[in-house]
């Protein structure tokens, strides 16, 4: 069988005089942290209802709990917390040592968390994703026992574009 590969510039398909070659260039994703504080309704007392966001303020507080990334969004439940306790979410904005790109967002359905975790992935790729929540068998419940009902079943994950 006889070699059949021309030198460069000798191709009928792309020979040197061709100056108007598409230029390769590559794009490096922006990655994304996400953080998702659940609220508690089963305790009265201030210390127990805010188990999860003290759970998460060392994560919150300090990026250096996760890899780096270029931006970071904090998502809490906005249920089942008196304004009093929600001062503690309010506190971890003032706590942060970083203040680039962060974004705190206040969650009221399950449709947005799917949203939130869909959203911009084409620029923004998922680095590192925390849920501080209760969990159940084949579900993440961000207000176990509360209402409206933000659990994520196994079919709600499979709807987010990975």
């Amino acid at each position: 069988m006889a070699d059949t590969w021309k030198v460069i510039g000798q191709s009928s398909t792309s020979p040197r005089s061709n100056t108007d070659r598409a230029v390769v260039t590559t794009r490096a994703p922006k990655t994304e942290n996400i953080i998702f504080i659940g609220s508690e309704f089963e305790y009265n007392n201030f210390w127990l209802k805010n188990m999860f966001i003290a759970a998460a303020y060392p994560f919150v507080k300090n990026r250096s709990r996760f890899r780096q990334c270029d931006k970071v969004t904090i998502a809490y439940v906005d249920h089942g917390y008196t304004r009093l306790e929600k001062l503690a979410i309010e506190g971890l904005k003032n706590e942060i040592e970083f203040t680039d790109n962060i974004t705190f967002i206040a969650l009221k359905t399950k449709t947005k968390i799917i949203e939130l975790l869909n959203a911009n992935r084409e620029n923004y790729k998922i680095k590192d994703l925390a849920f501080f929540c209760h969990g159940l068998n084949g579900k993440i419940t961000l207000n176990y026992s509360g209402r409206p009902n933000i659990d994520l079943t196994t079919s709600d994950i499979n709807t987010i574009v990975s």
